[in-house]
């Protein structure tokens, strides 16, 4: 059975997302912000707000529970894994096991400590992923846009963009039926 690793921030979860939704409603300064605006997303501060990186990691510590998940993604992830062995992976575990494993009772692997799989779906596929990938979905957003393309180019590895996660669960399921 083929391995798939699913990032969360930004594949499953529209984290930046509700955050902007988050900022617009409990501004006291009125500040409006949108995730089209983050185009590079270590320069939070700079392209949002001064303090707003800050925020953003306050909020996801303490408003997880108003994260929203992107239209047909939970349904997508329990699908496919009828069909695959799914692993949740991320960069900052400790913080998506409150985020992602309270909430929806899947076991989050850190990035750090996974050592193979075959297909990876990641919004930033920019780590130190298993040699044994073979295909990357690289699920698109304004702020890794550019730089992804440009990161995954002189690999062997076959990269597809997709708009959503639901998406790439759709390819995956033609390519891979039987698997």
């Amino acid at each position: 059975m083929r391995k798939v690793l699913v990032d969360i921030d930004g594949t499953l979860l529209d984290t930046v997302g509700s955050f902007c939704d988050w900022v617009n409603e409990y501004s006291a300064e009125g500040l409006r912000i949108t995730p089209e605006m983050l185009t590079k997303y270590d320069a939070i501060d700079e392209l949002w707000y001064p303090g707003a990186m800050e925020h953003y990691m306050e909020f996801i510590d303490n408003f997880h529970d108003q994260i929203r998940v992107y239209p047909g993604a939970m349904e997508a992830l329990a699908y496919m894994s009828e069909w695959f062995d799914v692993e949740i992976v991320s960069s900052r575990p400790e913080l998506q096991r409150k985020l992602f494993e309270d909430r929806f009772g899947w076991h989050v692997t850190s990035k750090d400590e996974v050592t193979d799989g075959d297909i990876l779906i990641d919004d930033y596929p920019k780590w130190n992923y298993p040699e044994t990938i073979s295909v990357v979905f690289y699920v698109k957003r304004p702020w890794t846009f550019d730089l992804v393309p440009n990161v995954l180019r002189d690999t062997p590895i076959v990269t597809v963009t997709v708009d959503q996660f639901a998406e790439a669960v759709n390819m995956l399921m033609e390519d891979f039926p039987e698997d």
